[in-house]
This record gives structure tokens, C-alpha cells and sequence, in this order.
């Protein structure tokens, strides 16, 4: 296996140091995704807000900076849970982020647990995508959205990224998606268009 198919095959699931490497390569590559992320959510103060694959906990930081809200995380990753929990310790102490292992295909929460849930560059690596997003509409409460940010297919290519794992979808399909998972209105807004969006799924 190459070096460079080896560090992209942790961006599914990060583990050891060339995880905590690619997680730090993904923090500055991924800026713009997780500002999409960011403007596209609005939440009040003391809301119940979950991520998806939180990774390193950075989402989880800038959050905390500009919410003052409750995060919850999930992630399949146990040495990311160890990372983002030292990243966020203060938060984390404060009762203000609870980070747990688990699988977005089966969710650890309650129904209507949640004012909002976010992810960032994930969902191409969801085992499966309409259970995975029935899943959040189910934690979400009435009126509730999911918003995440991905890449395109078409940005992968040239980026030359192994993309064995992968799932893409056109977004009348992940229209389809939403709709089939119970979310009323699915909308898209550009990063660079062309390159990457953010999804927003919104829940009636």
C-alpha cells in the first residue's frame, strides 16, 4: 500500500499516531467545511447539540467558543474519543461536552434528545446512509436540523484520494435520502461550488 493510501484510509476511522496525524491535516484542510457548518446553524443558548464523528474534538472547540450549549459526540473511534476529550478537558469538566463511542446507524440517545446535530466531511463513510440519517431524525427534536459539510466526488478525484470506502451520492439522491428518512426539506449551500456544500436536512 502507498503512504499516502494508508494516511487517507484513516479518515473513515483514525486510530494510533498517523490518526492523530491525519486528524491534524484534516483540522486545516477542512476549514471552510467546518465554518459552512458553523454559519449554517443557529442555536440558542443551553441547547442539546450532537456531532457525528467529532474526530480530534476541533468542531467540538469552535463551538464551545461560540455557543454556549451542551455537545454531545459520537464517534466509532476510541483514540479519537482520547484525543478529543483532552482537547475539550475543560468543557468535558464543566459539563459541557459528553463524548461517547458509538455508531450513527444506532444511536445512543433518547428520541428528541437533540436541538441540532452537525457533521463534518462523515457522511461518505456511513455503512449505511438512510439508516444512519433515520437515526438522527429520530434523536432530533420537532423542528430540528441536521446540517454536515462534505467534498465532492469530483473534488476527491483531482485531489487523487483513495476513495475505497466511499459512498457518493448526487444531491437529488441525498434529497431522496432525507425525505425517505423523514426529514421534510433537505437544502445545500455552497462552500465552493463545485468542490464542497453543506446539507441541511431539516426535520418538520
Amino acid at each position: 500500500m502507498r503512504i499516502i493510501d494508508y494516511f487517507c484510509s484513516q479518515f473513515g476511522k483514525p486510530r494510533g499516531y498517523i490518526g492523530r496525524l491525519c486528524c491534524v491535516a484534516m483540522n486545516m484542510f477542512n476549514q471552510k467545511l467546518y465554518r459552512g457548518v458553523l454559519n449554517a446553524i443557529a442555536v440558542e443558548d443551553d441547547a442539546n447539540v450532537l456531532e457525528i464523528g467529532y474526530g480530534n474534538g476541533y468542531l467540538i472547540q469552535q463551538m464551545c467558543k461560540r455557543y454556549r450549549v451542551i455537545i454531545h459526540g459520537v464517534d466509532i473511534s476510541e483514540d479519537m474519543k482520547e484525543t478529543a476529550t483532552r482537547r475539550n478537558q475543560g468543557a468535558v469538566s464543566a459539563g459541557r461536552v459528553y463524548l461517547t463511542i458509538g455508531d450513527c446507524c444506532n444511536l445512543p440517545y433518547g428520541d428528541a434528545s437533540f436541538d441540532c446535530a452537525v457533521s463534518v466531511n462523515s457522511l461518505y463513510f456511513w455503512k449505511d446512509t438512510l439508516q444512519g440519517l433515520k437515526e438522527v431524525n429520530r434523536v432530533l427534536k420537532q423542528g430540528a436540523c441536521f446540517c454536515t459539510s462534505i467534498y465532492t466526488k469530483a473534488w476527491f478525484e483531482r485531489s487523487k484520494v483513495n476513495m475505497k470506502g466511499y459512498r457518493f451520492f448526487e444531491r437529488d439522491e441525498y434529497i431522496n435520502l432525507g425525505l425517505q428518512a423523514g426529514f421534510s426539506e433537505v437544502r445545500f449551500l455552497d462552500i465552493k461550488k463545485g468542490d464542497s456544500f453543506v446539507i441541511i436536512f431539516q426535520k418538520p
